[in-house]
């Protein structure tokens, strides 16, 4: 059944779907946002699942190898790094709304 490889294929999907978004946006500005972004819901992923398995691993390097292969080559390098940053951001900016927002229960 292909319910066995479910992440595998959403790996693929998520592949494919980071190769269409990198094709389609040309700027490298707009690039730079939506990884960052992503990074951010990655980080906030994170937390709310209080650590992922290696399926959710899986997806996200999919969407982020599938975004890189788009990019073009001398970009791929700051892509990354700012996938990496919207990471270090989002766990910066969870802690300080923890921190500073009181968010009744």
């Amino acid at each position: 059944m292909w319910f066995a490889n479910i992440f595998e294929i959403a790996c693929l999907v998520f592949l494919i779907l980071g190769l269409i978004l990198s094709f389609l946006i040309d700027s490298l500005f707009f690039k730079a946002i939506i990884i960052l972004i992503f990074g951010m819901i990655v980080s906030t992923m994170y937390e709310y699942k209080k650590g992922l398995n290696f399926p959710y691993y899986f997806i996200i390097m999919g969407f982020l190898l599938g975004y890189l292969i788009a990019t073009e080559s001398g970009h791929r390098l700051f892509i990354f790094f700012l996938f990496i940053m919207g990471v270090f951001f989002g766990q910066v900016a969870k802690k300080l709304i923890k921190k500073y927002v009181d968010i009744p229960k």
